[in-house]
């Protein structure tokens, strides 16, 4: 199927064969792995699923690509949320300490690759993402809910909002993926931080979302708990990705949220 010059295959990536078979026919040069379980639940009954589920995904795709000789770069992405509740901002040689069964498993995964790097010379970058938010979101999300919601007007229950996070829209996230894929041998071996560089407290973006939607919705703060072993900063140091990317910010994140709230209200 091809929409937007994009052509979709639906395919079991836990299964090389039809894996590999992908990849001699397209004949990438360049492998960007989206391919992930995403929950913030910290349920142990979790964990066999999680590390069950992104093990035989990275096997896989190694697996299919490690011969692979036209590859110039694989991209794992990983997440922030792979540092767990140590000092912020995070730096990409910190010890990670992950306190959730889906950042244990991203964190695995990151490992896997960058041994299959040391090991073998696999031509693997991680990129570790900030909270990504952007249009098709799922609607379980903390964006999505909040925006519904208040378009609704109905009471929003929330946690107390002090937790402060990078959030990263997929607009400004395509931007520093074109440029950092303009020198794809100096990305190699190498783990980078990508976010947009601000911190915004839960709080704010409730309450600047609601002023601009002019919601009568009620924010009753508190009426969440937190989860456990939550940071109250989640922010990367981009020390390296500034180095790569010389790019202006795409806006600051309050407003992309809000032209995002109001663009899928129009739609």
């Amino acid at each position: 199927m091809r929409h937007h010059d994009v052509t979709y295959v639906s395919l079991d990536v836990v299964d090389t064969t039809p894996l590999k078979a992908a990849i001699t026919a397209f004949q990438p040069d360049v492998v960007i792995n989206l391919v992930s379980m995403v929950t913030a639940v910290r349920d142990a009954s979790l964990f066999e699923t999680m590390m069950d589920h992104h093990t035989q995904t990275a096997q896989s795709i190694y697996e299919a690509l490690k011969e692979y000789q036209a590859l110039s770069l694989f991209v794992h992405i990983g997440s922030l949320e792979e540092y767990g509740n140590i000092e912020a901002p995070f730096r990409e040689d910190a010890r990670e300490a992950p306190n959730s069964p889906y950042a244990l498993a991203k964190q695995m995964t990151t490992n896997f690759f960058l041994m299959m790097h040391r090991l073998y010379g696999f031509r693997v970058t991680v990129w570790r993402l900030a909270n990504l938010f952007g249009p098709h979101q799922n609607a379980q999300k903390f964006l999505p809910y909040v925006m519904e919601t208040l378009r609704k007007n109905e009471p929003l229950k929330t946690t107390h909002g002090h937790q402060r996070r990078d959030f990263l829209s997929t607009a400004q996230l395509s931007l520093y993926v074109g440029a950092l894929l303009e020198t794809p041998d100096a990305l190699i071996g190498e783990i980078i931080n990508l976010g947009s560089g601000e911190a915004l407290s839960l709080r704010s973006v409730i309450e600047g979302l609601k002023e601009a939607c002019e919601s009568s919705s009620t924010i009753d703060y508190g009426a969440m708990a937190a989860r456990e072993d939550e940071p109250e900063l989640l922010m990367g140091d981009y020390t390296k990705l500034q180095h790569w990317v010389s790019l202006p910010k795409q806006g600051t994140t309050l407003k992309d949220m809000i032209e995002l709230m109001h663009h899928t209200r129009r739609s």
